[in-house]
């Protein structure tokens, strides 16, 4: 089952959470909905940005190894460290090793991947 949260602001900008875990869409719309506007609606009905987050081993060691096999950038993100790779199409892929992340951003489709060990 796939369930969904979109997070909306108070200009009317909004992202919807995708994910095959309530968990983890519960806990966007009770963090994020504190300062913003959050609401359970049907997967199939996001339109703009979407995050797709998910817990998912394998996937998250795939992503890792796309981004080792590249040049890596590292930085530091939410106290943690990353590295990063940007392809020439503009794709971003991340991955926090420490904290089993890993992140792949298409801004062609405004689409961010989340998945976690």
């Amino acid at each position: 089952m796939t369930f969904a949260t979109r997070i909306t602001t108070a200009d009317n900008q909004s992202v919807t959470v995708v994910s095959q875990n309530s968990a983890i869409t519960d806990w966007a719309g009770r963090y994020l909905g504190l300062w913003r506007t959050a609401a359970d609606v049907g997967p199939g009905t996001a339109t703009g940005p979407v995050i797709r987050a998910d817990v998912d081993e394998e996937q998250h060691g795939e992503t890792g190894a796309r981004v080792l096999a590249g040049r890596p950038e590292e930085v530091t993100y939410a106290t943690a460290p990353m590295l990063v790779s940007r392809d020439r199409a503009g794709l971003v892929t991340a991955t926090q090793p420490e904290d089993g992340l890993s992140y792949a951003w298409d801004p062609a489709v405004g689409r961010m991947r989340i998945v976690g060990a």
